[in-house]
């Protein structure tokens, strides 16, 4: 059966190379994430006023109203299922084998995990009833923890936001934006995280064309839901259905 889950056992084994992998048993007590985790204030690491960053999401749609929800939920394998499966980059509107279908993913972005050698499991799709203590629903991101979650816009996009979840340890974590021709454009270290995901989000008056998402200690992975990304559309000029 494809919806063949892994050992939750080889979590705890340092040598494991990622969270989905070749493995076909079960454990009965899968670890429980956040219990090392660590207490951080994220800091800044870009010297300009242009960005503003943001911990709570309702401030960050009042400020941003009308993005796209990519919440990861439209997968082959619906919320309730307890997958752990490993999915290959890139995932977006285009497909991800074995986890998503063409169209399932919103349009617009693409999300990869850097640093990993294209064995086709690159990014990890898990389930709230898996036993990770995640919330409830599919979560995405990367399968390894020396490799990188990284989101792409195309075009470029003026806000973004999303639960970021650090799977195991609840370590904190950095993340960065990125300019059209690569150049950074601002970001912070520390960002809490955590197993039951902690909100971050961004508006920039330069396009944001790419976010990367990293556990810098490489011992854990970074896993994003209900992503909110695009241009602000004012309330007045969203569209609305008249009775």
């Amino acid at each position: 059966m494809r919806n063949a889950l892994l050992v939750l056992a080889a979590l705890c084994v340092v040598a494991a190379p990622g969270i989905a992998g070749a493995q076909d048993t079960l454990s009965d007590t899968p670890p429980r994430p956040g219990a090392n985790a660590v207490p951080s204030t994220p800091q800044t690491i870009g010297g300009t006023e242009a960005e503003t960053f943001y911990t709570d999401r309702a401030t960050f749609q009042a400020a941003n109203p009308g993005l796209a929800l990519e919440d990861f939920e439209s997968s082959l394998w619906p919320p309730g299922s307890g997958v752990i499966l490993g999915c290959p980059q890139p995932a977006s509107s285009a497909g991800s084998a074995g986890c998503y279908n063409p169209g399932e993913l919103l349009p617009g972005f693409a999300m990869t995990s850097p640093n990993t050698t294209g064995s086709g499991d690159e990014l990890v799709i898990i389930d709230g009833a898996a036993g990770f203590g995640t919330p409830p629903g599919l979560i995405l991101g990367s399968n390894y923890f020396t490799a990188q979650t990284r989101v792409d816009f195309n075009p470029p996009v003026a806000a973004v936001g999303f639960d970021v979840i650090s799977l195991l340890g609840g370590l904190p974590v950095d993340i960065t934006i990125y300019d059209a021709a690569g150049g950074v454009i601002n970001g912070q270290t520390g960002v809490p995280a955590g197993s039951a995901g902690t909100f971050w989000g961004v508006d920039s008056d330069t396009p944001i064309a790419a976010v990367l998402i990293s556990e810098p200690s490489g011992a854990d992975v970074e896993v994003l839901d209900d992503m909110e990304f695009g241009n602000p559309i004012p309330v007045e000029l969203q569209s609305f259905n008249v009775e």
